[in-house]
């Protein structure tokens, strides 16, 4: 048996009789509802194993398994505890058989023959509760998870822009105690203008963060650009220090319709992570190649994840600290921002690590990509 759509809703009608659960199929599949049917109580017991189904139809009068023993059964299994049962009979009920019906978890009798419009009513009340039962369920789940993300953001943001508001409240103090000292002006000047610049970089990373969970991608305006061009011109906003170790070699076509200021990001993040979470001092390799249909930017340099840090490395809100994953100890975003412009673009983003190859980022992207808007 194959699972449904997400957006079908079915329901289990349970009958030895063929003609039975013909005639039922045909009374009440459509709509967004779909009639799983069995003719037994073992075939509906395989059946509840594949199917999350809204409302159970069981004829009580069934050779082997009976009506009663299938839904004592369902009540014993937490998957089918909460499933409304309806039993369908041939003969009038006794008060004793009807109440033995409501102890194993009806929630009604019918008797046969049923009226086809009072069922229906029946099943379609039932279909609305279920459908009305998952959405409360999937806004609960959402709700849970903009909470747990809102308490991320006000403990990353404490964290991570504390750091430079301080450097550039420093800053300021020498500045307003020396203003002779031209020499200590420029270089606290200096430090502000790192500090400010993270934190727009912070504050950017939290805006296409949330572009990304609320919109299901980060919008990209693609633009003919050189590769190698953007490539150069985020090797030049390293420190000279860190822009000494790099190695950049250009092969192909990089001529390509991208949006140049994300990509811009992409070089920017996976190069500051090659320069600060590499072996201080090693070199840095980039290569930069394209072909026909595609331009690749590969980046490798000395050190290595951990094993059990990659299968999070793209995860938001994640770090890597002495090869443990720590949360909340700031930000995390960059990588996770990587991969979301990548996959904007139509590409994709790997990553290699071990103590002896080191680290190897490989971004793949089609040349030319289409306009996704905000």
């Amino acid at each position: 048996m194959t699972p449904l759509p997400v957006s079908d809703v079915a329901i289990l009608v349970v009958d030895d009789v063929a003609d039975n659960l013909v005639a039922l199929k045909a009374l009440l599949e459509g709509g967004g509802v779909h009639v799983v049917t069995a003719p037994s109580g073992a075939e509906a017991l395989e059946a509840l194993l594949v199917h999350d189904v809204a409302l159970a139809l069981i004829d009580v009068n069934m050779p082997g398994m009976d009506g009663f023993e299938l839904a004592e059964l369902m009540r014993g299994t937490e998957r089918t505890r909460a499933v409304p049962i309806i039993f369908v009979t041939g003969i009038a009920a006794e008060p004793a058989r009807m109440f033995k019906g409501y102890e194993t978890g009806a929630v009604e009798f019918l008797v046969k023959p049923v009226e086809p419009r009072l069922l229906r009513s029946k099943v379609e009340t039932f279909v609305e509760l279920h459908r009305q039962r998952h959405q409360l369920s999937d806004q609960l789940g959402q709700l849970r998870e903009m909470l747990r993300l809102s308490d991320m953001f006000v403990a990353v943001l404490g964290h991570d822009l504390r750091g430079p508001l301080q450097s550039i409240e420093l800053g300021a103090q020498v500045i307003l105690g020396k203003p002779e000292d031209t020499n200590a002006v420029l270089r606290m000047a200096n430090t502000m203008q790192r500090a400010s610049r993270r934190m727009a970089r912070l504050i950017e990373q939290l805006l296409d963060f949330a572009r990304a969970r609320l919109q299901g991608a980060i919008p990209v305006l693609p633009a003919a650009c050189d590769l190698g061009d953007l490539t150069r011109a985020a090797l030049s906003e390293l420190e000279p220090a860190a822009a000494e170790r790099v190695t950049l070699d250009l092969t192909g076509d990089t001529a390509v319709t991208w949006d140049r200021d994300r990509i811009g990001q992409v070089l920017s993040n996976v190069l500051g992570n090659a320069v600060q979470h590499g072996t201080e001092g090693t070199p840095i390799r980039i290569t930069v190649a394209g072909d026909a249909s595609r331009v690749s930017v590969v980046v490798h340099n000395r050190g290595h994840v951990p094993a059990e840090t990659l299968p999070m490395l793209f995860d938001p809100f994640t770090r890597a600290e002495n090869g443990r994953q720590r949360r909340g100890a700031g930000l995390g975003l960059g990588l996770y921002i990587v991969d979301q412009i990548v996959r904007a673009h139509g590409g994709r983003v790997e990553v290699e690590s071990t103590s002896e190859a080191g680290t190897t980022f490989r971004i793949a992207l089609p040349r030319h990509v289409a306009t996704v808007a905000a």
